[in-house]
């Protein structure tokens, strides 16, 4: 498929944007670019913060002594200036340095006198400190809830995609088939988690749904099991609500749904006579209709026949 073609389809379906969006959020590359946004954004906000402090600083300083300094010029040079030229001049003494020496120790008082420099400092600080931990707090909830919606949506793309090839009992209102999916959508997100790349869904005992295999379930497997009542028998699935398809030797029936279903073959009893012929007559049904010998349908599917059909009481030839 070409970039186009991707583009194209996500242009025309939002559920597939969502589901994109979930996978490549997932992903290391995904991961690392939210890494990268957070980064940009959080050293954006320090700076600003950190200029906003020194422009206070410099604008008290201002109000204080009347005097800026230069645009190139730190704010901390600017005081550390006003300091070194106090003390060349108390180091130097004479009367022509008195007057400067009493206006710099003046404007020292000042700055004591409304408040101390370093506490005036201290208090723009710990505000600036207080006032960054509550937007941290918020960048920390904002991502938080961000992948609190990725996992959302992902488990959302999953259920999804777990309801494709289900036929519903046509019989029934649509609308109260599309209740009941809701309801049994909103419990297994609630029990949802996202492992090792896989969406895992858990009771309401925080226990992993397993299949009979005792691996988790997957989400067709669990829509087959909660929504087994509504749904159609899985040969009528598999034929469009035909009847099931057969060969010249027999017929396979699969009965229930989800886990529960299993495979039923069916043979014309007048066909064999033997133990011999029944077992030919059904391996060639079976290979007829897809199975592959030895596997577990196909095991299921003999064991069935034997005992419905008491092949015990035939003659082995």
């Amino acid at each position: 498929m070409t970039l186009e073609e991707i583009l194209k389809g996500l242009g025309e379906d939002k559920t597939l944007i969502k589901g994109v969006l979930a996978f490549v959020n997932g992903t290391e590359q995904g991961k690392e670019v939210l890494s990268n946004f957070a980064k940009i954004e959080v050293d954006k906000a320090i700076a600003e913060k950190t200029a906003e402090i020194y422009t206070g600083i410099d604008n008290d300083l201002f109000e204080v002594l009347g005097k800026r300094k230069s645009n190139d010029q730190k704010t901390y040079d600017f005081v550390k200036g006003l300091a070194t030229e106090l003390k060349e001049l108390k180091d130097k003494g004479g009367k022509g340095n008195e007057t400067r020496v009493k206006e710099l120790e003046k404007e020292i008082k000042e700055l004591q006198a409304s408040g101390s420099v370093n506490e005036h400092w201290k208090k723009i600080h710990d505000e600036s400190v207080s006032k960054w931990d509550a937007e941290r707090n918020d960048y920390e909830s904002k991502i938080k809830n961000s992948q609190e919606t990725i996992l959302r949506d992902k488990v959302m793309f999953d259920l999804e995609k777990g309801l494709k090839g289900l036929s519903f009992i046509e019989a029934l209102p649509k609308e109260a088939v599309e209740s009941m999916i809701q309801v049994q959508r909103e419990k297994l997100m609630k029990g949802a988690k996202f492992v090792d790349g896989k969406v895992i869904y858990h009771d309401a005992e925080g226990k992993p749904i397993m299949n009979k295999e005792y691996k988790p379930s997957s989400s067709n497997e669990i829509w087959g099991t909660e929504l087994n009542s509504i749904i159609k028998p899985i040969e009528q699935q598999a034929q469009g609500g035909k009847a099931p398809k057969t060969s010249s030797f027999g017929s396979l029936v699969k009965t229930g749904k989800g886990d529960t279903a299993e495979v039923k073959l069916v043979l014309d009893k007048s066909k064999f006579g033997t133990k011999v012929e029944f077992n030919t007559l059904a391996e060639k049904t079976l290979l007829s209709q897809g199975l592959t010998r030895g596997s577990k349908e196909f095991n299921q599917a003999i064991d069935g026949a034997y005992k419905e059909y008491e092949v015990d009481n035939l003659e082995l030839r």
